[in-house]
């Protein structure tokens, strides 16, 4: 009597709906990405904060920019978005995109610097008396 097995049935049907609910998955996806570069140089800034910010200053996803200061991600939070981008010593940017399924949105950023006045700076430096003998390095004399 030929005997059935029900696991390899069971495996094939398991595998083909989860490839199926991926695809349904994968049809509500958007991308975003460019290039992150400094107003004054023109060059690509790396290190840069670049993500979306919900209504209530949540940030929900983001990416840090390259070397190249390039970057790019995928969300499945469609409609009109705000896309932010942070970096040191530089002013936030702040742009509404808005966001489709199954499209690729370039949105390259340029980033201005955030001029900062630290105010007065006092170096002061303080040493034992030693003879020039006794140092391992060259000193040279400030009065």
């Amino acid at each position: 009597m030929f005997k059935f097995r029900l696991w390899p049935c069971r495996l094939i049907l398991c595998i083909g709906l989860a490839a199926a609910f991926q695809t349904v998955l994968a049809q509500n996806v958007a991308t975003v990405g460019g290039i992150v570069s400094s107003a004054e140089t023109g060059l690509p800034l790396p290190g840069v904060h670049v993500f979306f910010q919900d209504s209530d200053d949540k940030t929900t996803q983001g990416v840090v920019t390259d070397l190249n200061g390039e970057y790019a991600f995928s969300t499945t939070d469609l409609g009109e978005r705000l896309l932010m981008a942070r970096y040191v010593g530089y002013r936030t940017h702040r742009q509404t995109i808005r966001l489709r399924a199954n499209t690729i949105s370039v949105v390259d950023i340029v980033l201005y610097e955030l001029p900062v006045d630290l105010g007065n700076v006092v170096v002061s430096a303080t040493r034992e008396r030693q003879s020039r003998d006794e140092v391992a390095a060259s000193i040279g004399v400030v009065s």
